[in-house]
């Protein structure tokens, strides 16, 4: 069967460049850091491999290249996973069921509000969802390999590295074959801003999905997400990405803060351009992780609002029809007389609704609100855990050393002000 979405997702390149996608397909850098390691070892005499915050550097960039090999391909793969399962839907569907639960019962407040806003922020875009999500894919793949964008992000990137190299490096590096590495190192530094580029650009589109789009959550999907759990899974590996920066510099932040470590002579000047740079490295990555995610809950608190609306109808039906039957049962024990009858069909009648409406409750809930489960954010919190207990031994140290002083500047005022 013809279907103009999937050819066109099919055609999908979240790198549009043939020869980078090449590169990053054939796993081009990974094999080459792995072959530079197995040269050095052979015929360079170790000048590599003995120089360990630029081996375990260029091991960082081979992991995250592999990471971001999967980006590329999950892409693709998560546009044609949400048109497949039907998640998304016609946006006058929702209007309509939004309009019918406001006019059938009570809405919470503000929902009326945030309808008549997210009419406004869809004028212009196509009423067919196929049309507007083959829009959204055109407009994702182009963002993706924007020239301007990929040259701003990768020339930043390239920069910052020179800026820290230059800083840094000690001198007697500053040899011909470490100016080998460190020009490769820049190369490589403006490819990873390119990366950098369509990361921000893969979480900056899932915000406008769940902006544009009306989404057909299956409350009983196995995910646990309404069949969403796929934008938790690509922003996962999405971040994870930028995670292992952020777990080498921890790494080194670590090494470099022990005054035993046998790396502080060589490596110590590298410190607080480390410490400077975990902090912007987990910033980001929490920014990358959870602000789209938390537009797709609300988006999902939203929508299943007239959903909730009515299922707490149902369960009070369930409760008042559970206290009729129980006031029924406890009237026939009072009367002694026993069940006639006619009390029989009433009981069977209370019993048969209540069950009715106790599987009709439980067949749609619970009602999934996040478009990630337990295991992504275990998944999540477990990769940043070494980054943030890096970052609070750096700041619990700053903040004792700040009380430490206030408190010693306080003490010897007193004394002064007694003296006096």
């Amino acid at each position: 069967m013809h279907d103009e979405v999937l050819e066109r997702i099919w055609k999908f390149h979240t790198i549009g460049n043939r020869y980078l996608r090449a590169f990053v397909n054939l796993k081009i850098l990974p094999i080459a850091v792995m072959l530079w390691i197995i040269v050095d070892l052979l015929l360079l005499k170790r000048a590599f491999v003995d120089n360990p915050m630029l081996l375990t550097g260029w091991l960082a960039v081979a992991a995250a290249a592999l990471l971001f090999s999967d980006v590329s391909h999950r892409v693709p793969a998560t546009l044609e996973t949400l048109w497949v399962r039907g998640l998304l839907t016609e946006p006058k569907e929702r209007e309509d069921r939004f309009e019918r639960a406001l006019l059938e019962i009570k809405c919470p407040s503000g929902v009326r509000e945030k309808i008549q806003r997210i009419r406004s922020l869809h004028q212009g875009l196509p009423k067919n969802v196929q049309d507007r999500y083959l829009s959204y894919v055109n407009g994702f793949e182009e963002m993706l390999n924007s020239l301007a964008g990929n040259l701003l992000s990768g020339g930043l990137v390239a920069l910052v590295i020179f800026l820290a190299l230059i800083t840094n490096a000690r001198t007697r590096d500053v040899t011909p074959l470490f100016v080998v590495y460190y020009t490769a190192a820049l190369i490589i530094a403006f490819i990873l801003g390119m990366f950098l580029w369509r990361m921000l650009v893969i979480a900056y589109q899932i915000v406008v999905l769940g902006k544009n789009f009306d989404f057909a959550l299956q409350n009983k999907h196995p995910d646990g997400c309404g069949g969403l759990s796929i934008l938790g899974d690509l922003n996962l590996i999405n971040t994870a990405i930028i995670t292992i920066p952020g777990i080498y510099l921890a790494g080194w932040i670590i090494i470099l803060s022990n005054p035993e470590s046998v790396w502080i002579i060589s490596y110590s000047t590298w410190l607080p351009f480390f410490q400077d740079l975990l902090l912007v490295v987990v910033g980001l990555t929490f920014f990358i992780f959870l602000v789209p995610l938390y537009i797709i809950h609300q988006e999902m608190v939203l929508q299943s609002c007239p959903l909730v609306v009515h299922l707490d109808e149902v369960f009070k039906k369930i409760n008042r029809l559970a206290q009729e039957l129980l006031k029924h049962l406890a009237s026939l024990d009072n009367s002694g007389s026993g069940a006639s009858e006619e009390d029989r069909i009433e009981i069977d009648r209370m019993k048969g609704e209540i069950a009715l409406l106790q599987d009709a409750y439980d067949r749609n809930t619970p009602v999934p609100v996040w478009p990630f489960n337990r295991t992504i954010a275990i998944k999540f919190i477990v990769s940043q855990s070494l980054s943030l207990l890096t970052l609070s031994g750096i700041f619990s140290k700053e903040i004792l050393q700040a009380i430490s002083s206030f408190a010693g500047s306080a003490i010897n005022s007193l004394i002064l002000v007694l003296l006096l």
